[in-house]
């Protein structure tokens, strides 16, 4: 093709170079994305051995999740006997602020559990876990690998209680405490994320279906009040362990596949790419 130097066009050599250079780019930064972002593939593993020593503790900030709230993540349970807790938001008030287990019927939220769930996570298989809640609507969700397993419209009115303690692993049955080890959990959290909004039935499908090595963060940074990788830099206890997981770090490329340089693409490499 020919540029023309004379009138100030370009040819169509000049337009594909162009391409090919923001292709170029694409690639160049999301290559540092993913050796800057060592979360892309570690995941959290619990041992099958059961201990009460074994946990995550964290004491989040949730001033923005006080009226919605969405928690997602891939979840692997190693024993299929008695419900095993995975998650426990506690405030000094209310022990089950948040629970959730790896069976649906004991997803709690402000001490009420989802009456209607009846799916079991099966060992040793990885599934989609989404709970959402709403004070506008006053409804808990809980997807399993984008699917509505069950919802339950609460008549307790109220907001999400502040100052509180998280704990992965374990149930609280008292504020940083009181666990028991029938309720500890064994298994493997990956891509943990927690949102100050709640998500739609759509949205949390096609979070499903981009599978496990989908960087969340791309699309819905703008709303994660809590990262997998505050999650993976939390202190640990007992033999809870990072290790190696799923997915190469190079899978991060396949979230650019067919992206121009947009707004909000600049926007989160100036977020995760500070100098």
């Amino acid at each position: 093709a020919v540029v023309s130097t004379q009138s100030g066009h370009y040819g169509r050599g000049h337009y594909n170079m162009k391409f090919y250079l923001c292709s170029a780019l694409l690639c160049w930064f999301a290559v540092q994305h993913a050796r800057s972002d060592s979360s892309v593939n570690k995941k959290l593993l619990f041992p099958a051995e059961l201990s009460i020593d074994n946990f995550v503790s964290l004491d989040p900030d949730f001033s923005e999740a006080q009226r919605e709230i969405s928690i997602c993540a891939w979840v692997k349970t190693f024993r299929s006997d008695t419900q095993r807790y995975w998650f426990s938001y506690a405030i000094p008030s209310e022990s089950n602020e948040i629970l959730l287990s790896d069976k649906a019927r004991y997803t709690w939220i402000f001490d009420h559990d989802l009456e209607e769930g009846s799916a079991v996570l099966a060992p040793n298989k990885w599934y989609h876990y989404c709970a959402t809640w709403s004070a506008e609507t006053h409804t808990l969700e809980l997807y399993l690998n984008g699917r509505l397993e069950a919802s339950e419209s609460l008549s307790i009115l109220g907001t999400m209680g502040t100052g509180g303690k998280l704990i992965l692993g374990q149930d609280q049955d008292s504020f940083g405490g009181g666990f028991a080890v029938n309720q500890a959990f064994a298994g493997e959290l990956y891509q943990l994320n927690i949102l100050k909004k709640r998500l739609t039935e759509d949205k949390i499908e096609g979070l499903y279906r981009a599978g496990m090595c989908f960087d969340v963060g791309l699309n819905f940074y703008q709303s994660i009040i809590l990262k997998w990788s505050d999650f993976l830099e939390a202190e640990r206890h007992g033999f809870v362990e990072v290790v190696e997981g799923v997915c190469s770090k190079w899978e991060v490329l396949s979230d650019f596949i067919g992206q121009e340089i947009t707004v909000n693409l600049i926007e989160h490499l100036k977020k995760h790419h500070a100098d």
